[in-house]
């Protein structure tokens, strides 16, 4: 569990990456503050609200009072994990992977791969009408 220190002693919140992510950021900072003699800071956990995705098109956001829910709750969801992505190279792609599916529909060709994800391997990677025919 991750101490809530916003909350008061022995109060706790879950543990997920954006606790280690900011976990590790303040690391870093205290390790540098450490050997410059400086004073080192213990992690504070802020809630930054929560927000969750109901399907396509719908979700919720909560911050304190304010709920919001529908396609803005959905959009921010998505707005969120974009922020959360390292890079603006790959923010980008993430991006552009949400919109081409948003105009041309998801994309199914690797779905097949699921339901039988060794098969490549026991056939060496033939299609299946070669396979067929020999």
């Amino acid at each position: 569990m991750i101490p809530d220190l916003a909350v008061g002693p022995g109060a706790a919140t879950v543990p997920n990456a954006q606790h280690a992510v900011r976990q590790g950021k303040l690391l870093a900072k205290n390790i540098v503050a450490s050997l410059r003699g400086c004073r080192i800071r213990q992690y504070v956990h802020h809630s930054l609200g929560t927000v969750a995705t109901l399907g396509l098109g719908r979700g919720v956001f909560q911050y304190r009072g304010l709920v919001i829910t529908g396609l803005p709750a959905w959009l921010m969801h998505r707005g969120y994990h974009v922020l959360a992505v390292p890079t603006w190279e790959r923010k980008v792609r993430v991006l552009a992977v949400w919109l081409t599916a948003a105009v041309f529909g998801r994309d199914i060709v690797s779905l097949a791969s699921v339901q039988d994800p060794r098969r490549e391997f026991r056939t060496g990677g033939e299609p299946a009408v070669q396979r067929e025919h020999a």
